[in-house]
């Protein structure tokens, strides 16, 4: 049972991020890059091309190597598995049209066809604004088919979002403001209720309504307060369904050319099912800046909190837990390069699990039936890494990001779901003109896990890229 169930957390992992990794858009358009001129009026638009086409290449590719043991025992090493979950080249057209040569309204749509998928997105954005109001709108409608093989997890999808926001400036520093957001997303099930392993739904609708109040101190600080109300409804099952109330605390400051930024929110959801077990609460805390020491050196921190208190303690699988990470990269700047290096810190904490073994609702049943622990359910762990940076920018042909965090995960409870390891991250995202309007995107990472058993290594890859000529 340990084993099957292993098995499954090694391949649950790469279907999520399958769907992930297709839902990305192609780079930021470089290409752009200085095209925007404004004048000293500042509520002028900046003036854009009518109309923008690229066309070319794509190339997806996500994989995992594992090990697959034979027998629930670590004395059987089994074979290792090279696990092809996505291998996708194609090719795309992608439009952008400004009929009025501004920002007031913006069209786009990119289609893409790979050897076993075809994928369409359209956009919508309109900007409108005067002395003292501005009214924006966007929408989106992605759909996501496959032409070949068998639909599986995530494979099909039709997903879209439209959000509507007006603000006005009581002042010159004062400026409240309302938004409505709205979003659906429907999901094939073609080949999923046979599948054993989880169930998921057609799809749900989102609906949000925000209001708040934008305060600017000095001459640059900002200070954001927000509440927003959230509502999911899902239709095949109830239980998914919420309603979702958040408070949220911004602020964002600038200092000479340094920058600092604190984020706190406070969420409450109140999911429909049965016995209130999802019920939760959820505080977040962060922040980022960048100190500038002199033009060549800087300093980076930064740090982020979450809590998640459930409101009923009577389930093993819903545990209190906060989560804590902090970084600080030491920066040295070298023209129009970057590099940073520093530590980084993350820990995972959570309450004790419930002490009766007596199966009180149906999620206590079902860790009876699969014979879980409570020792087991522990996810506990802390994390050191030495991160490792590099960047390089140009405001016309080119930007490099690419990060490497190297360090050990330790966990507090050892078992057949989790074991400490070593691990490397590796990661890049660049977007490069090569050679007048030809331009290659691309967004990558690889993983790799080594733990004191061989037969519980890892290695995952992860890339999306796209090789476009702008007309």
């Amino acid at each position: 049972m340990k084993a099957a169930m292993k098995r499954l957390a090694i391949e649950f992992r790469p279907a999520l991020a399958l769907t992930m990794a297709c839902m990305l858009v192609s780079g930021p358009d470089l290409s752009q890059a200085g095209e925007t001129q404004t004048t000293s009026n500042p509520f002028s638009f900046g003036t854009y091309k009518t109309l923008r086409v690229s066309t070319g290449t794509s190339y997806n590719y996500i994989s995992q190597s594992f090990y697959e043991t034979i027998a629930d025992t670590s004395l059987d090493l089994g074979a290792q598995v090279n696990q092809e979950y996505l291998n996708q080249p194609g090719a795309f057209l992608n439009i952008i049209a400004n009929p009025f040569g501004d920002r007031r309204l913006q069209l786009e749509s990119y289609v893409e066809q790979s050897s076993e998928y075809f994928r369409g997105r359209f956009n919508t954005d309109v900007s409108l604004r005067s002395t003292s109001n501005r009214l924006t709108f966007s929408s989106s409608l992605e759909l996501r088919r496959r032409t070949k093989g068998q639909v599986e997890i995530g494979d099909e999808y039709l997903l879209g979002r439209a959000r509507v926001k007006w603000s006005h400036s009581i002042s010159k520093r004062v400026q409240p403001f309302v938004s409505l957001r709205g979003e659906f997303n429907s999901l094939s099930n073609t080949n999923l209720a046979d599948s054993g392993v989880i169930a998921f739904g057609n799809g749900y609708q989102r609906i949000a309504a925000q209001g708040g109040l934008g305060i600017d101190i000095g001459k640059l600080d900002r200070l954001t307060f927000s509440s927003t109300f959230e509502s999911r409804v899902v239709s095949t099952d109830t239980s998914l369904a919420y309603q979702l109330g958040r408070a949220e605390i911004e602020y964002t400051g600038f200092l000479s050319s340094s920058f600092y930024s604190l984020d706190l929110s406070l969420d409450n959801r109140d999911y429909n099912a049965a016995g209130n077990d999802n019920d939760q609460t959820w505080l977040r805390l962060g922040g980022n800046a960048q100190f500038d020491l002199n033009s060549k050196f800087a300093i980076e921190p930064r740090f982020s909190i979450e809590a998640i208190n459930y409101r009923l303690d009577t389930s093993s699988f819903n545990l209190d837990q906060t989560r804590t990470e902090a970084q600080a990269k030491f920066l040295v700047r070298a023209g129009s390069a970057t590099i940073g290096i520093g530590p980084r810190f993350a820990a995972l904490t959570q309450a004790k699990a419930p002490s009766s073994t007596a199966a009180v609702n149906a999620t206590d049943a079902l860790d009876s039936a699969l014979l879980i622990s409570v020792e087991d359910l522990s996810e506990e762990y802390f994390e050191t890494a030495t991160v490792i940076s590099f960047e390089y920018f140009t405001l016309s042909s080119i930007l490099l990001n690419l990060e490497n965090q190297f360090g050990l995960r330790d966990y507090d409870v050892e078992n057949s779901f989790q074991t400490d390891y070593a691990f490397n991250r590796l990661s890049v995202f660049s977007s490069v003109k090569i050679a007048g309007n030809v331009k290659f995107d691309i967004i990558g990472s690889i993983e790799w896990e080594w733990h004191d058993q061989q037969f519980d290594n890892n290695t995952f890859y992860l890339l999306n890229s796209s090789l476009g000529y702008n007309f």
